[in-house]
């Protein structure tokens, strides 16, 4: 028997059936034939939203069955799910590398959207094929167009969004390509017809172009999504290979699946989908911290995590400003925000720093007529806008309840529907995206004597869609119902988000850490975050699941000063999957003293604000990097090869 394994994401097997099991992996010898089992993965084509609707036929017995033949062919398997109508379940997904929904005219339930992204999110590839605006073929009031923009409300998803701008019209061959490694190989044109053009932002590429009157729109998108990848393609014609099902010959079809590139680009999709399955793999060495126990037709496999721990803080840059009683820290995966305030009345900074250019822009003039205060916490949606809490006061007069959002394409404050509860230093918010919602810790109160203890903090949820608040339940075991410096939230690319409670009291240190069931609205205790003296000023929450899916497993942590405002340079990772901490490597300069939130993430690096007074050692104005890749664990893909010496394996499958 040889074990080799691959690099972050994979392990390579040389032998039989796998089954996974809770903290280790199992492998067992199936003494069915490898050869027999052979395959690139599973795919599955949608066919439950009525996909062969008027002169559509985008099914795997009819325009789309040579698709399906070549990823037969490839080694794939293929699949189709419904009759015509049906609901995609998550049981229905199970088993799947690739779910492929070709231009559906059928609304999706809110449960079926449940069911696709909890299945991208753990390790598939969804492609989605779109046509251009208006294409309802069966005259319901939907089509694939404003079913991935408005039903799914999956452009804010994944960063992509569809345009009306028509794709092909009067051009159809189409080569503005990006080289994409699986993606798109060997692909130099390839075909649209009427299809429709796309926007991408935050973690979404563009993989092709076509300028339309002297402007460039993309046409063909990708991105990760947790543990998963996702491709949207704007024209369902280019893998149509004009031949009905037998139930629909006199649809109007045309062979777009035989010109240019288009049957390559199919193949590649799919590949590239199904994380890049190829023949051609190289069996990669196994790294020194594999440990393998042999047992009676099996073995059990363990792989210890390593975010980093080896990697240390690098200086980027500094601000011209210390800390303020009023600031915070954001990030959109390319820049760094800092918002601060020094105290009321003084001047408000609201400054964009960028990493690859190592230069401010400075964004202050366009900022609302408000304080922003203690509390001022800020939050991106993955798109064009930050949600921002403006903060609390201690005057006894000082009931604030401001809430902003800001748009970052246009440099714009909107004021939009008040908080249901008064902002304080408790303050903490994060946006979602399994359900497009804002959620927020709000308080502790502006003013001590003003709430009674049952009431000092809420934790409530935005709708950007209507404008409105909800109050939520509350961590029932933190003390006097209330949060405080140092309270952060972390959404995790799921129905869970994680809160820290910070220093209610602040003589006693508090470590609260729970978990956030979106779908129960119920909350659940955590190991405590692992610091002595408690969270404090400058306690941080971040997830960068959305940007690097090897990252998905683990909530980056800063804990602030402690309760007795010593200055605080821990830094931490929370592991989802094992629930447990680990300590990484100390922050150069310390934090604390203000509160706000210290972390971001942009150009692929975790970056901290020291925020503090300028008395404090770096003078409160230094910021550092940190590379978060990971070393080891968070294994979603199997590749398995045969041979009876090593340098002369055979690849056989992939399996997520």
């Amino acid at each position: 028997m040889l074990l080799k394994m691959g690099g972050v994401k994979a392990i390579v097997l040389l032998f039989g059936f796998m089954l996974v099991v809770t903290g280790f992996y199992t492998f067992s010898h199936s003494s069915q034939p490898l050869s027999t089992r052979t395959t690139l993965g599973k795919v599955l084509f949608d066919f439950t939203k009525d996909e062969d609707a008027g002169n559509a036929d985008w099914r795997i017995d009819g325009a789309y069955s040579d698709f399906a033949n070549a990823l037969r062919n490839a080694g794939f398997t293929v699949d189709s799910l419904g009759s015509g109508h049906g609901t995609i379940t998550s049981s229905d997904l199970q088993g799947y590398n690739v779910l492929v929904i070709p231009e559906p005219q059928d609304s999706f339930s809110s449960s079926e959207k449940t069911a696709i992204l909890n299945f991208v999110s753990n390790g598939g590839g969804l492609i989605y094929i779109s046509d251009h605006h208006g294409s309802d073929r069966n005259n319901n009031g939907y089509n694939s167009w404003d079913i991935w923009n408005t039903n799914l409300n999956f452009d804010s998803t994944f960063g992509i969004t569809l345009l009306t701008k028509e794709a092909g019209n009067g051009a159809n061959k189409i080569t503005e390509i990006e080289n994409v490694p699986v993606l798109t190989d060997g692909v130099s044109s390839f075909g649209m017809w009427a299809g429709t053009t796309m926007q991408v932002s935050g973690n979404a590429k563009a993989a092709a172009y076509q300028t339309i009157s002297g402007n460039k729109y993309a046409v063909f998108a990708y991105t990760s999504y947790g543990s998963g990848r996702v491709i949207v393609f704007g024209d369902s014609s280019t893998f149509d290979d004009g031949t009905a099902d037998s139930q629909n010959h006199g649809d109007n079809l045309y062979n777009g699946w035989a010109k240019y590139d288009d049957s390559k680009l199919g193949l590649d999709m799919v590949k590239w989908a199904a994380a890049g399955a190829s023949n051609s793999d190289t069996v990669p060495a196994a790294p020194t911290n594999l440990n393998a126990v042999a047992g009676d037709s099996y073995v059990k496999l363990s792989w210890d995590e390593n975010i980093a721990q080896n990697s240390s803080w690098n200086y980027a840059t500094s601000t011209s400003f210390d800390g303020g009683y009023g600031e915070c820290v954001a990030s959109d995966s390319h820049y760094v925000y800092i918002l601060r305030q020094r105290d009321d009345g003084s001047d408000r900074f609201f400054y964009r720093y960028n990493p690859s250019s190592n230069s401010w822009t400075n964004l202050s003039s366009s900022m609302p007529n408000i304080d922003f205060q203690n509390g001022v916490a800020m939050a991106y949606d993955y798109n064009d806008h930050f949600y921002v809490l403006a903060g609390g006061s201690y005057r006894s007069n000082g009931d604030r309840v401001y809430f902003y959002e800001y748009t970052i394409s246009t440099n714009t404050w909107t004021r939009l529907k008040d908080a249901p509860h008064i902002e304080g230093p408790g303050d903490a918010i994060v946006y979602s995206g399994y359900d497009h919602m804002v959620y927020a810790f709000l308080g502790r109160a502006h003013y001590l004597g003003s709430y009674q203890p049952s009431d000092y903090s809420s934790f409530a949820r935005y709708d950007p869609s209507s404008n409105t608040w909800k109050t939520l339940s509350f961590p029932s075991s933190w003390p006097d119902h209330g949060t405080d410096d140092g309270a952060s939230l972390a959404w995790t690319g799921g129905k869970y988000i994680f809160g820290l409670e910070g220093e209610f009291y602040e003589n006693s240190p508090l470590r609260g850490f729970a978990r956030y069931n979106i779908e129960t609205n119920t909350w659940e205790d955590m190991p405590d975050i692992p610091t002595q003296d408690g969270v404090g000023d400058g306690g941080s929450l971040i997830w960068l699941g959305h940007y690097d899916s090897s990252l998905s497993d683990v909530i980056f942590a800063l804990d602030g000063n402690g309760c007795n405002e010593t200055p605080g340079y821990n830094f931490s990772a929370y592991h989802i999957s094992t629930s447990t901490w680990t300590s990484l490597p100390q922050m150069p300069y310390p934090v604390g003293d203000f509160v706000g939130n210290r972390l971001a993430y942009a150009d692929g690096k975790l970056y901290y604000w020291q925020g503090t007074p300028s008395s404090w050692s770096g003078g409160g104005k230094r910021i550092y990097s940190y590379s978060p890749t990971t070393g080891g664990g968070n294994v979603s893909n199997f590749k398995i090869y045969r041979g009876t010496s090593s340098g002369g394996e055979t690849y056989l499958t992939q399996v997520s």
